[in-house]
């Protein structure tokens, strides 16, 4: 499986972005949503555990300081070890809410104690580092009211948002992939593999695009991905594709001093934007 993606990834870097700008040096941080693990009703404890410690090896062996971002109603006794293995591993964790509450659908009462709940429950892993929030799905607020009440409160209890320039949902992916291994199916999951890789590729390619267009430089980048099954058998592929391409892996708070980061936030809406997006977007 791996030596045939691998052919796949190297042919499509060369056929595709061949400009300039593809040339120069470019920074992108890595960020993994819902931690510790995902089942989706059909992975057991065991392989929950084991996709999560080879996605940690995968990050090792690419020298990357990555955050995760915890989801509290996912932590249970079998996989609560697993946020300590991956701070003690030099990463970094973020609130993503106790429940993934979608902001467009409840108050923003119930969705500032949903953050106030999982902040006590992962407040521990910080250490000294930075309180990242990253808000699930990226709903930032249907309305500008709420959109700002959060962002007000946010502020006012010291979490760092933690924006994404690189959003590709490919999540999706990995429901499918879930179902292939589920019934062993190799040729699907390896079917499964390629799209996605590709995929993740071309959204890369237009946020970077989407980057430069707005500053005429390469900003920095920061990626959005889960802590899933998927990425656990294909972010090694991803990551060497980012490395051949002149990529450089970068913690969170080096992305965000970036001054594109200090830019409006124009959008308020039902949507879950990237930040270029939002900063560019006209009601």
């Amino acid at each position: 499986m791996k030596l045939k993606l691998f052919f796949i990834l190297w042919v499509f870097a060369f056929i595709a972005h061949q400009d300039f700008n593809a040339q120069k040096q470019k920074n992108i941080a890595i960020t993994l949503d819902d931690l510790p693990t995902l089942s989706h009703d059909v992975l057991d404890s065991t392989q929950q555990i084991k996709y999560f410690e080879r996605i940690l090896s995968v990050l090792e062996n690419h020298n990357i300081t990555a955050t995760g971002f915890v989801v509290g109603k996912l932590v249970k006794p079998f996989n609560s070890f697993l946020i300590r293995k991956f701070v003690d591993k030099g990463h970094l964790v973020g609130n993503h809410t106790y429940s993934h509450f979608d902001f467009n659908g409840t108050s923003c009462a119930n969705f500032q104690n949903d953050i106030e709940i999982n902040d006590n429950l992962i407040s521990s892993y910080y250490q000294n580092s930075p309180k990242y929030f990253r808000y699930p799905m990226l709903h930032r607020g249907d309305s500008k009211s709420k959109r700002d009440s959060i962002k007000n409160y946010l502020a006012e209890n010291c979490f760092i948002i933690a924006p994404v320039t690189i959003d590709s949902d490919e999540f999706k992916y990995n429901i499918e992939f879930v179902t292939a291994f589920f019934n062993r199916d190799s040729i699907k999951m390896e079917e499964i593999g390629t799209q996605y890789l590709k995929h993740m590729i071309e959204k890369s390619q237009y946020f970077e695009d989407l980057g430069y267009k707005i500053e005429s430089r390469n900003v920095n980048h920061i990626l959005l991905l889960h802590m899933n099954l998927i990425n656990s058998f294909f972010l090694d592929d991803l990551l060497s594709w980012y490395e051949f391409n002149n990529w450089n892996f970068i913690s969170l708070e080096e992305a965000l001093s970036d001054k594109i980061y200090k830019y409006e936030d124009k959008y308020f809406g039902n949507k879950g934007l990237s930040w270029l997006e939002r900063i560019i977007y006209e009601n």
